[in-house]
């Protein structure tokens, strides 16, 4: 946008924070020209300026649709992307998948939305054709703040047998890959309607619905409807037209409620019709085949590496991961232990992310330790910021991951045409330690072994740290081929 006059900037700088705050989020170009910026201005100083994005209210009767089916489904699953994390919905997420005892599967943009080790979280294992099926078998999947996009629908090889909900603020990703009952919303405001209406249609233990009709299609005592006191008595004189009320909500109302019931005896009760096992034995049993896929590939060092880095990292430290092989494991298998504490390049794939966007991490909040993870071909974008983050002191740990090259790329080079194309991929690269002791800057090169001594150190201390770590790793075997 551009801005000319001096009483028109204040409220284009507005409109800039308003646009880049709401959805889609992103940066935005103000323009105000060099003369029109440098000339005299008879306007009084800014005492208040107000830049709030406008708020995404779900439509109620889309809400209304939703939480029917999901409290019919007797395979509810959720999957919940970057526009949950954004919204700050994790409270209500949570709510809602123990409400519906749904499983829960997180996408790279929404790792941390749900707890790691919760019984029903299916974790990130979005590139696993294991979990790819699992999402397949729902018979209602709720999508909350995600496109389903390449990434998040195992390379666009995800196709649902059941029914989509999609909540997203992004009008352009809404049922853009998959259609659906989309809402166009926010994550937070969507989930807590859908909290409400949900419990008035899914019984709770005992099988009453709150203010409407049990499942036999008899009002529950204390309903208030039409005129009904809280006791459950009517005043006189009104009986006749309160019970032909009644009797027509009932009517109404109690198919389904009844479907709703049922649905959720079949997701309490192993072996009920049409549900396999209980959601939390299901996701226990998906998790365990995962990491029998993993055991089978020889991947220990890879494993015992992303080990070592979520041992060395305090709970409140933030990561920022570049493209490189340890970071696409760490989409999959890396547990963040709260929103916002992870941060990838996943949508570019733009080499040369990680430092730089760990600096902005500690400028933004300097008191919490910051690690960013590069390869040795995406720590070469970044090495000038060296010298930003020694002169500002910044709080940053950059882990560079050294095999020589690009190695995904030498990877795939080599399974597709053979050892001899690798070399393409190999770098000329400097010494790293020296490099960075050259801005001053401590630095050490470790080992696998003594990564996490080396790595905790590092994070401990005042100001930037480097940490190089010479090895070649491998990519555990994509399932979408299959």
């Amino acid at each position: 946008m551009r801005a000319c006059g001096p009483a028109a900037r204040p409220s284009a700088v507005a409109a800039a924070w308003e646009s880049a705050t709401g959805a889609p989020h992103g940066p935005v170009w103000l323009e105000i020209p060099q003369d029109v910026l440098l000339a005299p201005a008879d306007v009084p100083p800014v005492t208040e300026l107000v830049a709030v994005p406008r708020p995404l209210v779900p439509r109620p009767e889309l809400i209304a649709e939703a939480a029917r089916r999901l409290a019919e489904a007797r395979r509810p699953v959720i999957l919940a992307g970057g526009g949950v994390v954004r919204a700050g919905a994790e409270p209500e997420l949570r709510a809602l998948a123990e409400r519906l005892r749904a499983p829960v599967a997180t996408t790279f943009g929404g790792k941390g939305a749900f707890p790691w080790e919760h019984p029903l979280s299916l974790q990130s294992w979005l590139e696993d054709r294991y979990t790819t099926d699992f999402l397949e078998d729902a018979d209602t999947l709720l999508v909350v703040g995600s496109g389903l996009g390449e990434l998040s629908s195992n390379y666009h090889t995800f196709r649902p047998r059941g029914r989509v909900v999609q909540i997203e603020a992004d009008l352009g990703k809404l049922e853009s890959n998959h259609p659906g009952l989309g809402i166009h919303a926010d994550a937070k405001l969507s989930l807590a309607a859908l909290i409400r209406e949900v419990d008035t249609r899914t019984p709770a233990p005992g099988g009453t619905v709150s203010g409407g009709a049990a499942p036999g299609g008899t009002a529950s005592e204390g309903t208030t409807l039409g005129g009904t006191t809280p006791g459950g008595t009517v005043p006189a004189g009104q009986a006749p037209e309160i019970a032909e009320a009644r009797e027509a909500h009932e009517a109404r109302e109690a198919p389904e409620v009844a479907e709703a019931h049922e649905a959720r005896e079949a997701r309490e009760t192993p072996g009920a019709p049409g549900v396999r096992e209980a959601p939390e034995a299901a996701v226990a049993a998906l998790l365990a085949r995962v990491r029998d896929r993993l055991d089978g590939q020889h991947l220990d060092l890879e494993r015992q590496l992303l080990a070592t880095v979520r041992e060395a990292l305090p709970d409140d430290a933030v990561s920022c991961w570049d493209m490189t092989i340890l970071a696409y494991w760490a989409w999959s298998a890396f547990d963040p232990r709260r929103a916002n504490a992870l941060h990838s390049a996943q949508g570019a794939g733009g080499l040369g992310y990680g430092f730089p966007a760990a600096l902005g991490v500690a400028v933004a909040d300097p008191g919490r330790p910051v690690l960013a993870v590069s390869g040795d071909g995406g720590a070469m974008y970044s090495t000038a910021e060296l010298a930003t983050a020694r002169q500002y002191d910044l709080p940053v740990t950059w882990l560079i991951v050294d095999d020589g090259g690009y190695g995904i790329l030498r990877a795939y080079m080599t399974d597709a045409f053979g050892e001899s194309t690798a070399a393409a991929t190999e770098l000329t690269r400097p010494d790293f330690v020296a490099l960075a002791e050259s801005f001053g800057v401590p630095a050490v090169r470790t080992s696998p072994e003594r990564l996490t001594a080396d790595l905790a150190a590092s994070l401990a201390a005042p100001g930037p740290s480097v940490v190089v770590l010479p090895a070649r790793l491998r990519m555990f075997a994509a399932t979408h081929l299959d």
